[in-house]
C-alpha cells in the first residue's frame, strides 16, 4: 500500500498517511476525533465523507455500488491514490 496525503476541508489541515499506518491511526495521532469500533472494516463506525480522491476500498461494509460513488470511506482500512480531501 502506498502513502497518501489527506486534506481536512473544514480546517485546512493537511496530513501525510504513511504506507504502514491507517488513516484512522493518523487521525488518532493528530487528535482528530473519528469514531471507531472494529478497526477491521466490518462495522462502518469509522466512515468519513469524501469530497475528492480515488479511494481504494478494503472494507466489508459498503456494497460495490456504494464504493463506486467515492462518497464515503472507512478510515481504518481504506486508502487513497494521491491526494484525498475529506469533509472534516
Amino acid at each position: 500500500m502506498s502513502a497518501f496525503t489527506v486534506v481536512l476541508s473544514k480546517t485546512g489541515v493537511t496530513l501525510e498517511v504513511p504506507e504502514e499506518k491507517s488513516l484512522l491511526e493518523v487521525f488518532e495521532e493528530n487528535n482528530i476525533p473519528v469514531g471507531y469500533s472494529c478497526r477491521s472494516g466490518t462495522c462502518g463506525t469509522c466512515g468519513v465523507r469524501v469530497i475528492s480522491g480515488e479511494i481504494e476500498h478494503y472494507d466489508e461494509v459498503m456494497q460495490p455500488w456504494e464504493q463506486a460513488q467515492n462518497k464515503l470511506m472507512m478510515s481504518c482500512v481504506s486508502r487513497c491514490k494521491g491526494e484525498l480531501v475529506l469533509d472534516l
